[in-house]
């Protein structure tokens, strides 16, 4: 399909009568056909002796106006921006239409190239968590990087693309899960473009093809690791803030709270009883968990620790209805590497550990998968039980309950 429509600027459309010093606008003028056409207004005012009709100039700002250059330029590019769209839509079986040009001036999300789009999608969701804006921005940052100047437009990206963008993760020796996440991403933006018809659902890369999952361990510590770092003593005097971060991090030990999740929690998410706390949220990441409570009540849980962490943390609350002090999680994981330290854990410490070290102990202690299920949130059984196939010290049990004779 070749270029339908035709462009041409034109100077004083009305026929206003000018005097001398008087300007008129300059328009786009955007021709569909004999009975469809498009006035575009450039924002551009010349008086008629500013604007060539004839000679090197015809067509174009000439030099009697101080800002010619910059002027034809701007023009030169408005043109270009509009044609790039249309050939954009007739590569991908599209008409371009008057209809189509006004939506594609008035919306802003409508994207020049493929990059555009998705930084454009990813900067308007504002419901967005933090961990998962970070998290599309790390894919955005990467696929930047694959396609260069040339910033990939949705009439270039196909299978062939997605197979080298495959290859050049790979090559950077990332994690099968991490470059599963950055196609998953991918898929994401590709399938709202295929809603706002930007691309055809037949001409979608994933179509053929796919990235797998693999299983992923749990970095954790054990319970006695836990009850180390809980009984670090520090000075009351310049140590508030590691301090802090300790207690937040056995409470999500204790409790299996992301750090979202926790940072995250108000006054309207704890309940208070004769019998003690409960906690009572929705999770910020899991898309099915933003309308099912996970329900958590402290005084049942290894026996009642959280429900204590959870009173210090309110006799620090910085009198906001937020429960937690904020605090960036590069901060948050900055203390935990000190505090490994000093607690002479295996390894290093996240606060992500925090939650999985939950897990796992869940898993030592009641071997219940569908529990650990209901007190973490998860949406599929499946991710509940590697902590149950992890479980070593419920390994060591049910070896000690087999009679081998």
């Amino acid at each position: 399909m070749e270029q339908q429509a035709k462009y041409k600027l034109v100077f004083n459309r009305r026929k206003k009568k000018l005097e001398n010093g008087d300007k008129a606008p300059l328009e786009l003028e955007i021709y569909f056909s004999r009975t469809e056409r498009k006035y575009i207004s450039t924002k551009i005012i010349l008086e008629p002796e500013q604007w060539g009709t004839a000679g090197r100039y015809k067509d174009k700002v000439k030099p009697s106006h101080p800002n010619y250059i910059s002027m034809n330029q701007y023009l030169h590019n408005m043109i270009n921006d509009i044609q790039n769209f249309e050939y954009s839509l007739i590569n991908n079986g599209r008409k371009f239409t008057k209809t189509v040009l006004e939506d594609f001036i008035n919306n802003k999300n409508t994207p020049f190239d493929f990059i555009t789009f998705l930084e454009t999608e990813a900067e308007n969701d504002e419901h967005m968590a933090y961990g998962t804006r970070k998290e599309w921005n790390y894919t955005i940052n990467m696929f930047k990087e694959f396609c260069g100047e040339n910033r990939c437009e949705f009439s270039d990206f196909n299978y062939e693309k997605v197979v080298a963008f495959d290859k050049m993760l790979r090559a950077k020796a990332l994690k099968q899960n991490t470059i599963h996440k950055h196609h998953k991403n991918l898929l994401r933006f590709i399938n709202i473009a295929i809603k706002r018809k930007y691309i055809k659902s037949e001409d979608n890369p994933y179509n053929d093809f796919s990235s797998k999952k693999v299983p992923g361990t749990r970095e954790n510590i054990s319970l006695e690791e836990v009850q180390r770092i809980e009984e670090l003593e520090f000075p009351e005097v310049g140590f508030e803030q590691i301090s802090y971060v300790r207690d937040l991090f056995i409470f999500s030990a204790y409790t299996g709270i992301r750090y979202s999740d926790l940072m995250a929690l108000k006054e309207k998410n704890i309940e208070s009883s004769e019998e003690g706390y409960t906690i009572r949220f929705k999770q910020a990441k899991v898309e099915y968990a933003k309308t099912t409570d996970v329900v958590l009540p402290l005084y049942l849980m290894f026996e009642g620790k959280p429900q204590k962490i959870l009173k210090k943390l309110l006799a620090k609350r910085d009198g906001t209805s937020r429960i937690i002090k904020p605090i960036a999680n590069q901060v948050v994981n900055r203390h935990l590497k000190a505090i490994a330290v000093m607690a002479k854990t295996r390894k290093a410490i996240s606060f992500h550990v925090a939650r999985h070290t939950f897990g796992t102990l869940l898993a030592d202690i009641t071997a219940n998968p569908y529990l650990i299920m209901e007190l973490m949130g998860h949406s599929d059984i499946k991710t509940s039980m590697i902590y149950i196939h992890q479980s070593e010290l419920r390994l060591k049990k049910q070896l000690q309950n087999v009679k081998w004779n």
